[in-house]
């Protein structure tokens, strides 16, 4: 990606940069569309989007294994699904993984900008509680969350790019 900025208006963007959050809040805030579209889009379409990833601290490994290419490293597989559960989801016409009983997951799935932060997490639900801790499997099981700032890692750092870049040019 290339920039081209007057010197005027690169002294004028970098004032304002100084002065407060306001351009990193909207870089961050132009990142939730990205997210809630990875997540909708490549976590929960298909089966072999899920990854296993233990904890946040192994996440930011895989995401600076990348190095300046901004391509994450690869997470190393889950576990996959019961064949019988695959089955009786098929039966029913829903052949999306991790949506449940009346989309409970994606219903209780929160991402938001937050003080200064993109967050994104799920909230156990009553639905979600009727056969088993659905959140707790997936979270331990197949990382959602975890896989859904791995996968569009690449988009949301062109976002803040190009909403930086744009700041620039138009502020």
């Amino acid at each position: 990606m290339n920039i081209e900025l007057t010197l005027e208006q690169l002294q004028k963007f970098l004032g304002r940069i100084g002065s407060s959050n306001e351009i990193r809040d909207l870089a961050l805030k132009a990142c939730v569309p990205v997210l809630e579209d990875t997540l909708r889009r490549r976590v929960f379409t298909y089966e072999e989007g899920n990854v296993t990833i233990a904890s946040k601290a192994e996440l930011e490994k895989l995401i600076r294994s990348g190095g300046r290419s901004h391509t994450p490293g690869k997470a190393p597989k889950g576990k996959p699904y019961d064949k019988h559960y695959l089955e009786r989801k098929a039966a029913k016409g829903i052949h999306m993984p991790h949506v449940w009983e009346n989309y409970s997951f994606w219903d209780n799935t929160d991402i938001r900008f937050d003080k200064g932060c993109v967050v994104m997490e799920t909230k156990m639900s009553p639905t979600a509680e009727k056969d088993f801790n659905y959140l707790a499997h997936h979270e331990e099981r197949r990382s959602v969350l975890k896989t859904t700032f791995l996968l569009s890692w690449q988009e949301i750092v062109e976002t803040i790019l190009e909403t930086y870049a744009d700041e620039a040019k138009n502020g």
